[in-house]
Parts: structure tokens; C-alpha cells; sequence
């Protein structure tokens, strides 16, 4: 039973590497004690080509293209989030190995590693709702792949410690005015949703398989919550109308968490109306932003 891959059996932690796809240095950073999900996909790696001679096919090698995906329930004091989309001072992301530990509770030589080296994050998504957890969707692309043998570290520099993030303990969620006052995007909130696309690009040279670049491109953030629709909705019909500018922050815990504010936020659209249902009027409303900040509330 060993050789299967076993259910609870994984681990995942990260390293900052130095250059692209470098690959570890150091000790490992810690994600989060609820890791739910981690997947491994890689793209076509072959294709057909066909001749009139023949209905048989041959089959081509392509290049690897590897994609690497991570969900997990954020601590307040969580690194990774703002590790991944950081674009630094000259606007690039920074490139990240991960460790992927399986059955790593069966003996030594049964245990399974995988370094994905040259992580670059091409999106993340935020989203909670109420009585549940923050999730953490990060998608990246990678450069190549190894299996070593061993774990390359026993130890992990750094583990957030603090509580795992939920929608309805000690977070907020406001938006800033020109002028700075923070006030209430509407008298109930039930939903937050934000993906935030780096525009990632990745390149091949000529007679290499591998993944020579990955290079960041446009930055695209959009958004939606569900919001009350007060006083009939002619309010938030007016915005959108007038493309009115805020900024909306998102702290998801209290003092000391990690927050995220989006800058030059506007309404998408609208589609709202009072219906038969009994309920109040609400909307799905979605929303554009121009940049993001990552932090800490209350520092």
C-alpha cells in the first residue's frame, strides 16, 4: 500500500530563490497548517503529425510547460501572499522553489519529493464568504521539475503561527473615499472575491524543451462582493453611472494580519431589482481596480 500515493500524507513548503529557477538555498519557508489543495498539471507534451502516405500518426515532442497550483487558509501573520505578487522595484515577481512531500509519514525510503524550481505566480485569488475560511488560490508556472531523493531541509526557517482567517472573525472590509474617510460598502456584505493576473508570459529558445523565461506582464485585477442595495439602489446605481473612484480594503483579521488594499477601484456594471423572493435587494457587484498593496493592519 506504501507505493500508492497516501491521502493526509503531504507537505509543502517554499524557498525565495536567488535567480530564476535557481532552485533552494537555505532553509524552507512554512505555508500554512491547512494546505487544501495542491495540484501538478503539465500541458501536451506531444502532438500528431500525418502524412497522405498514411493513416498512422507520428507522435512529436513538445515543450514542458508545468503549472503548479496551491489553495490554502491563510494565518494573519502569512508571508506568501505578498511574497508571490510583489513585483519589486523594477516590477518583477519574485521566483520561488517549492517542496511537495509525499507519504512522508511511511519510512524513509518510501517517502516522495518533488522541487518545482522557477515558481512564478500568474494569479491569486482571495475569496471568503460568510461562515467560512479565507482561501488563497495561487497559480503559478514553473520552470522545471526534480525529484530528489530526500527532503532538502529537515528544517523550515519560519511557519506562520498566528490564527487561520475566517469572513466573520475580526476583519473588515471598507473602501476609501477620495479625501481618506473609510466607510462601509454597503450596510451588508455577504461575499469577497479578488483575482489579481500577473499577465505572465512564458518563453522557449530555439532547439531547447525547456522553459528558458517567464515574463510579467499586464496587471489585471477584478473583483466582486455581494452587497446590500440600499436605499433601492439608486446610490450604487449612481456610482456605477459615475464611474466613482475608492479604494477597497480588505483586512482579513484584526491587528497584526495581513490586509489587502485595492487602489483606483471602480463598478463594473450593474444588474439589480426588487423581486418576489421576499429578500432584500441585493447584488453580485463587480468591480475593476488599477494596483494592489499588501500589508500589515495596523502597522
Amino acid at each position: 500500500m506504501a507505493d500508492l500515493g497516501l491521502p493526509f500524507q503531504g507537505t509543502l513548503k517554499y524557498w525565495i530563490e536567488d535567480d530564476y529557477g535557481s532552485g533552494p538555498t537555505g532553509d524552507a519557508l512554512g505555508i500554512s497548517a491547512k494546505v487544501q489543495n495542491v495540484r501538478v498539471s503539465v500541458a501536451d507534451k506531444n502532438r500528431k503529425r500525418i502524412g497522405i502516405d498514411s493513416p498512422e500518426a507520428d507522435l512529436v515532442t513538445q515543450t514542458t510547460d508545468i503549472s503548479l497550483h496551491v489553495e490554502y487558509v491563510p494565518h494573519c501573520d502569512d508571508t506568501l501572499l505578498k511574497t508571490c505578487l510583489d513585483r519589486g522595484s523594477c516590477g518583477s515577481l519574485n521566483s520561488i522553489c517549492f517542496e511537495l512531500g509525499l507519504n512522508v509519514s511511511c519510512p524513509t525510503a518510501e517517502r516522495v519529493f518533488q522541487l518545482f524550481n522557477g515558481c512564478k505566480a500568474k494569479s491569486a485569488k482571495i475569496s471568503s464568504s460568510i461562515n467560512n475560511d479565507y482561501v488563497i488560490v495561487l497559480d503559478f508556472s514553473v520552470k522545471s521539475k526534480s525529484s530528489p531523493t530526500c527532503e532538502e531541509t529537515e528544517e523550515v526557517e519560519s511557519t506562520p503561527t498566528g490564527e487561520l482567517l475566517s469572513f466573520n472573525n475580526a476583519g473588515l472590509i471598507q473602501r476609501a473615499m477620495p479625501g481618506g474617510a473609510y466607510e462601509d460598502i454597503a450596510l451588508i456584505l455577504n461575499t469577497i472575491d479578488v483575482t489579481i493576473d500577473n499577465g505572465l508570459k512564458d518563453y522557449y529558445d530555439h532547439a531547447s524543451l525547456e522553459k528558458q523565461y517567464s515574463i510579467e506582464g499586464e496587471l489585471a485585477i477584478d473583483g466582486s462582493c455581494d452587497i446590500s442595495i440600499d436605499y433601492g439602489g439608486t446610490e450604487h446605481l449612481k456610482e456605477v453611472l459615475n464611474q466613482d473612484e475608492f479604494d477597497i480594503h480588505i483586512a482579513l483579521g484584526g491587528d497584526g494580519c495581513i490586509y489587502v488594499q485595492l487602489h483606483g477601484c471602480r463598478w463594473k456594471s450593474s444588474d439589480a431589482g426588487p423581486d418576489t423572493s421576499g429578500d432584500i435587494m441585493m447584488e453580485s457587484a463587480p468591480f475593476t481596480a488599477e494596483s494592489v498593496t499588501i500589508g500589515i493592519e495596523g502597522s
